[in-house]
């Protein structure tokens, strides 16, 4: 589980931000936060920060398998300035992961700088007690490199140090050796923070397909989702594609196919091409079934975020999502969010991500209205230097009964798009018209 995260020199953010899942006072008992909402004009760099969380699960996950000692690192430093382009760019993060060994949570804080080159430091700190206790230190200075181990650090060392790249994280390597002191945290950051960007939701419709095969109850609660988001389906199923030429059904025996070919099918492709999913709509007589080409894509995403969502409520994860507005519904979106939200819906304590412009998320108008809470909410500007900066709204110190959807619209939070837009755009057609007067 997410507690805090910090970075520096990424993309449009210069400066060092700090995001944090820790509750407010009077919350404390409700343990972390479970959701967050980031708000912010255009191109103020939402979407960067989101960027920022995947970023440190890609570069743990893939830095170490799909490089050599001369690969670059793949970092975007913020380049606004002359100074920034050539300096480190930071990353921290603060997460719990359960032991069954302690029968508790344990709390991790690790940390990273690098270059396009180079690691500059990383380390890892675990708080088995009270007390924390250092896994490693790995640091950069005079054109070398080198790494100190703590005493909770059990394994190979020496071994592991020696194969790890400049260019590499140790935790990386450290967990593709099998080392069992680093495995609960490289798992928490790659296997438990899952990214989507809301315009590509079509991707987990393959996941969706492969339900029916591997877990029929699940795909089964997916339409019964559907049925009660109340869009006019009744019904999901999955069934061999039509009209395909050439394309093997993945269940069946494929000897026919030479074995070379039949490597080079990934099962995302067979997946992808060789079945459909089918939505039966409502009608008079008995309604019909419809393919996913002649679905539509609101149908589509929908069925797409509600598996997102009961695979992190069930596995309890970080879910982060660039622009989920833009898939879904302002009525279904709401109840996307009230799942993570609720216990009852979410007892494992999984979380939520996710940049918007839906106001009404955070605009009150009751006290059964309003979905996000004041500690779920984020916002982005841009200074005058063009660095993005990252606000919490308890920064403002906001009442509990304050309406934050009608501040943030009348600009009492963040500066909001420029109104002379409008007027721009009149004197130009102006102009125009007498032009051709």
């Amino acid at each position: 589980m997410l507690l805090n995260f910090s970075f520096s020199n990424y993309r449009s953010f210069r400066d060092s931000q700090q995001f944090s899942f820790e509750p407010i006072a009077g919350k404390k008992e409700q343990g972390p936060v479970r959701v967050a909402a980031v708000y912010g004009a255009n191109a103020t760099g939402k979407s960067n920060f989101i960027e920022a969380i995947n970023f440190v699960s890609f570069f743990v996950r893939s830095g170490y398998s799909s490089g050599d000692g001369q690969s670059r690192i793949p970092i975007t430093p913020f380049l606004l300035d002359s100074n920034s382009p050539n300096k480190e760019s930071e990353f921290s993060i603060e997460f719990e992961i359960y032991s069954s060994k302690y029968e508790s949570d344990i709390k991790y804080e690790y940390s990273f700088g690098i270059t396009k080159s180079e690691v500059t430091y990383e380390n890892l700190i675990a708080y088995y007690s009270q007390q924390p206790s250092l896994l490693f230190e790995r640091i950069s200075e005079d054109g070398g490199q080198s790494i100190k181990f703590g005493s909770a650090f059990v394994g190979p060392k020496k071994q592991l140090w020696k194969i790890t790249r400049d260019n590499a994280l140790f935790i990386s390597v450290a967990a593709a050796a099998g080392c069992d002191v680093i495995q609960p945290v490289y798992s928490a950051l790659t296997d438990g923070i899952a990214y989507y960007n809301a315009p590509g939701y079509l991707a987990e419709l393959t996941a969706i397909k492969k339900l029916f095969l591997n877990d029929k109850p699940k795909a089964q609660m997916l339409a019964t989702l559907l049925k009660f988001a109340d869009i006019g389906i009744d019904d999901l199923d999955m069934r061999q594609a039509e009209g395909l030429i050439g394309v093997k059904d993945p269940l069946v025996d494929q000897s026919e196919i030479p074995e070379d070919v039949r490597r080079q099918m990934s099962e995302d492709f067979k997946w992808s091409f060789a079945y459909d999913l089918y939505f039966h709509h409502r009608g008079l007589d008995g309604g019909n079934w419809f393919s996913s080409a002649q679905e539509s894509e609101g149908t589509k995403a929908a069925l797409a975020f509600f598996s997102v969502a009961l695979r992190s409520l069930e596995q309890g994860d970080l879910t982060v999502i660039d622009e989920l507005d833009l898939s879904l519904h302002p009525t279904l979106l709401r109840d996307f969010v009230a799942l993570f939200s609720d216990a009852t819906t979410n007892p494992d304590g999984a979380q939520l991500i996710f940049t918007t412009h839906d106001v009404s998320l955070m605009t009150r108008t009751s006290s059964i209205d309003e979905v996000l809470d004041r500690d779920q909410i984020w916002f982005v500007e841009k200074d005058p230097d063009g660095a993005s900066q990252l606000i919490a709204a308890m920064e403002y110190s906001p009442r509990a009964s304050e309406n934050i959807g009608r501040n943030y619209l009348n600009g009492v939070y963040v500066p909001l798009p420029n109104p002379s837009f409008h007027q721009v755009v009149a004197g130009y057609m102006q102009e125009g018209a007498e032009a051709h007067g």
